[in-house]
């Protein structure tokens, strides 16, 4: 029978249960003690055999003496510790030497002049206005790239970012909601850029050097223009984007439209490029069966279907363009002012009416996609963007060349009608100007020196024009000093223009004085220095006229109602100016 328990029993007696049973000890520090005794002593007090405290990390023994302070297995703990955070510290490392550079080749590569908005409003831009005529890029992709910018975009839009973010930032200048710089709002390494884009082909490269080619347009210190698109246009026939098919097995439809789109975006800058400064074209495909841009199920399975239908409408309306000015370039003006005698002038004037309806054509199709904008930004689907590129394709087409004098051999090319056209030309670009919609680049610059030049043709054909004439030589002067002081040839062409408004006044002098003469070569020589020494417009008629030709206006004509374009003695030719 177990021994009965009475309070006076000594079990009670006991230090545990009296220290269980007083109130002044915690059962905690009583729990705590019992683990401290469970530790081991330091390394020092067990070896000297001394009282150790088992303080961490160093006891109080140790302390006192000034001695260091070591526990058995710490130093194995501690060494793997050590070990792994080197492990790790190296592992990130390896992480940022895969993704770190190439944010920061980007930013060495692609700097801006000063604060520039954030990068989601300058992809915003881009996307907004040179997007809707170049489509090549995935737009979530870009947006995305946009949102985890600096450090978390992936190494290859690292450089597509800051370049569509430095076209972004031309685009906001342009419409005044960023301040201007007066000059390239960022720096761009230009040298090393074309080096990496020509040492590696891919299509990566080539999408770099697209943006650098259309960023290089509002550079007054940047490389040819003309030159980078070369280089595109050879990338791109090296790749197999001018082969339909090719290379496109096994590829997504998503990534197969985007090489469709890159094909037609290189296409649509290098004809533009092309006609701005009067030379053949760098990528010769014009049987290339390539399907034109199209919407893709992924976008077309998005709420934005409509926005995205829209924007490819604009492209396709922009490549119908940069075709028909080719053709324009090609018949009139690259092969019609060699031609010895293979064409007779019926044969050019049909031609003419032929281009005309196309002209006529797209830009019906033009009106019928244009929609007004409260915002300035796009530029492409406005009524004063088609109609300066109205003008400016029929400016293009009865430009006075060797062709055009061959086709109107009854006296039909007459001074007063192309003058005409030059002051609708220059009207519309005036309008663009003031609603801040005409990009100050090398393509405007471009199309305004032959534009000049006929308005001295002008002049020097029929000198009772000098009224009309000195109005749009006042006209060029106010766009052309819109341009920032960087843009030399720009300032240059104003100083000529002046002169020649001093020269207007004087208006009986003739094509033969000095002064008119001087002029002529002065701006020929600027013509040259501007869009290169083999443009095809310096080749203008002789401003003396040839045997059996009239440029003479007729009896009691106004500028305002200028003759038909059409052929005399036969009216069912239609082809008329306005």
């Amino acid at each position: 029978m177990p021994p009965k328990i009475t309070k006076r029993s000594r079990v009670f007696q006991s230090d545990r249960f009296r220290l269980l049973r007083s109130p002044s000890v915690d059962p905690a520090s009583f729990n705590s003690h019992n683990r401290s005794n469970s530790q081991p002593a330091c390394d020092r007090c067990r070896g000297m055999k001394k009282r150790c405290d088992r303080s961490r990390p160093d006891c109080a023994s140790c302390i006192h003496a000034g001695r260091k302070c070591s526990y058995p297995g710490r130093r194995d703990e501690v060494e793997a510790l050590q070990a792994r955070l080197d492990e790790l510290t190296e592992h990130v490392r390896e992480l940022e030497a895969v993704r770190t550079p190439q944010v920061d080749l980007a930013q060495r590569l692609i700097k801006p002049h000063g604060p520039v908005a954030s990068p989601i409003v300058l992809v915003e831009a881009f996307l907004h206005h040179v997007y809707r005529a170049y489509p090549f890029l995935d737009k979530g992709r870009i947006l995305r790239a946009a949102v985890d910018v600096p450090n978390d975009s992936p190494e290859d839009d690292a450089m597509i970012l800051y370049m569509v973010m430095a076209i972004g930032h031309t685009s906001l200048e342009r419409s005044g909601k960023a301040p201007s710089a007066g000059t390239a709002g960022f720096t761009i390494a230009y040298a090393e850029i074309l080096q990496r884009c020509t040492m590696e082909e891919s299509i990566h490269s080539v999408q770099v050097l697209v943006l650098l080619a259309l960023y290089s347009l509002f550079d007054p210190q940047g490389p040819s223009t003309w030159t980078i698109v070369g280089i595109v246009s050879r990338q791109a026939v090296s790749l197999g984007l001018t082969r339909p098919g090719l290379l496109e097995d096994g590829l997504t439809p998503q990534t197969v439209q985007l090489r469709r789109r890159l094909f037609w975006s290189i296409f649509v800058l290098d004809r533009m490029m092309a006609v701005s400064v009067g030379q053949s074209p760098g990528l010769a495909v014009e049987d290339a069966m390539i399907p034109l841009p199209t919407i893709t199920v992924e976008e077309f399975a998005t709420p934005e279907r409509a926005e995205v239908a829209a924007m490819l409408q604009v492209s396709r309306h922009v490549i119908e363009l940069r075709q028909l000015e080719a053709r324009i370039l090609s018949t009139v003006h690259l092969t019609g002012g060699c031609l010895p005698g293979e064409k007779a002038p019926f044969d050019c004037s049909t031609i003419t009416a032929k281009l005309r309806l196309e002209i006529e054509n797209w830009y019906s199709q033009g009106c019928l996609i244009s929609r007004p904008e409260l915002d300035n930004v796009r530029v492409h689907d406005t009524m004063g963007w088609l109609n300066a590129r109205y003008y400016h394709l029929l400016l293009l087409l009865h430009y006075p060349c060797r062709f055009n004098v061959r086709s109107d051999v009854n006296g039909i090319f007459r001074v007063r009608s192309l003058l005409e056209l030059v002051r609708k030309f220059l009207q519309y670009n005036r309008v663009l100007l003031s609603s801040r919609q005409l990009p100050l680049n090398r393509i405007t610059l471009n199309r305004l020196v032959p534009a000049c030049l006929v308005l001295l043709h002008c002049f020097a054909s029929d000198a009772d024009l000098a009224d009309p004439i000195r109005i749009e030589t006042r006209v060029c002067i106010d766009i052309l000093g819109s341009f920032p002081p960087q843009w030399r040839q720009a300032h240059h062409l104003v100083g000529i223009m002046r002169k020649l408004e001093e020269i207007l006044p004087g208006h009986a002098i003739g094509v033969g004085d000095d002064s008119v003469q001087s002029s002529r070569l002065e701006m020929l020589s600027l013509l040259g220095d501007t869009l290169g020494r083999a443009n095809c417009y310096q080749d203008i008629v002789s401003w003396e006229e040839p045997p059996g030709l009239s440029f003479a206006r007729m009896e009691g004509q106004s500028p305002k109602f200028a003759p038909p374009l059409s052929r005399l003695n036969e009216p069912d030719v239609v082809c008329s100016f306005f």
